[in-house]
């Protein structure tokens, strides 16, 4: 496996901003977001993954509030390619500021044409209160957008001096090897979990192979493998997980069923559900990096548990033939 060359964050864990500024998530609290977002840079974070569509900027106003005066000491992944600021593009949902999916508001758009690429760096770059971002990634391909185009502009940005490495989110393998043809990859995020293993075997060992980070997300499937005792909570309509169907009664039933089949290595290496599924993730051959969606600092504390934990080969061969057995049970979700 070769390792990483582009410069990527040194702690494992990444802290997301997608469920701390509360968007689709439920509602906002600015101050324990600030605090926890204060908890990660003590303990050692020090890469945030955010994007433009993330409460349509809040996320990215809130690391540039907390950012200033040490943005220097802060790894900022970034995305483009979904907007709200056009007619063009693939429609791909409706949604407003507090989060709810309704039409009524905003227009989400798959979109990655150059001058729209343009105007989200200027925006991003203006609400981080920042003159470049560590790391640029393509959030999801509008499938029209010819990939040499997207690749070229990344590399102007690069040329001048606007974000440091390019990466790549939800894509195939074969879009990575066409991007590949034009400009380096720095990373591939990708959605990676316990119940979600697609891109274990596929674009986890590309990565691996090629020297790319990989960065693994919604490793708790949401929330859904933080606890093993199956929860009851009813979302409020400006959560995503009120349409999920990941999230039916029937379903964390059998999430916490798996659970419990996992304590017995959960004990092993003394770790939380939450923990020992982050480690878990960060055990599989390629990925370099995890992203937690901690909202509150012992969410954070719990999800640091798992750097450094190595799981043994026997357990790890023991693990996937549960997985395997459950696999059913969770047929694969986009969000």
């Amino acid at each position: 496996m070769k390792k990483p060359s582009a410069v990527l964050p040194i702690c494992p864990v990444i802290l997301g901003t997608w469920a701390l500024c509360g968007w689709m998530r439920g509602g906002f609290d600015r101050s324990e977001a600030l605090r926890t977002l204060s908890a990660a840079v003590d303990r050692g974070v020090d890469g945030f993954d955010t994007a433009p569509v993330y409460g349509l900027g809040a996320a990215e106003c809130l690391l540039g509030e907390f950012s200033r005066g040490f943005r220097h000491r802060l790894y900022i992944a970034d995305k483009c390619g979904m907007v709200w600021h056009t007619d063009a593009g693939k429609r791909a949902f409706y949604a407003d500021e507090n989060g709810t999916r309704r039409a009524g508001g905003h227009c989400v758009r798959l979109h990655l044409h150059p001058e729209s690429m343009r105007f989200e760096l200027e925006q991003s770059l203006r609400r981080l209160q920042s003159d470049y971002i560590d790391l640029y990634q393509i959030h999801w391909y509008d499938g029209v957008t010819p990939w040499d185009d997207i690749m070229e502009t990344m590399l102007r940005f690069r040329d001048e001096g606007k974000i440091r490495e390019i990466g790549v989110c939800n894509v195939s393998t074969e879009k990575m090897l066409r991007c590949l043809k034009t400009a380096p990859l720095a990373s591939d995020q990708e959605r990676l979990s316990l119940i979600d293993r697609k891109a274990e075997k596929n674009n986890a060992a590309f990565c691996a192979r090629r020297g790319i980070g990989f960065l693994a997300y919604s490793p708790l499937s949401f929330g859904l493998l933080a606890e093993e005792t199956p929860s009851d909570t009813v979302f409020g309509g400006s959560d995503v997980r009120t349409l999920s169907p990941r999230f039916s009664i029937e379903n964390r039933q059998k999430a916490a069923a798996l659970l419990g089949e996992l304590r017995p290595f959960r004990e092993k290496y003394a770790l939380s559900c939450a923990a020992f599924a982050l480690a878990w993730v960060l055990n599989v051959p390629g990925v370099t990096h995890v992203i937690s969606g901690a909202r509150r600092i012992g969410q954070l504390d719990e999800d640091l548990k798992a750097v450094g934990v190595r799981l043994t080969q026997t357990d790890r061969n023991q693990i996937d033939g549960i997985l395997k057995n459950r696999e059913k049970d969770f047929p694969s979700v986009r969000h």
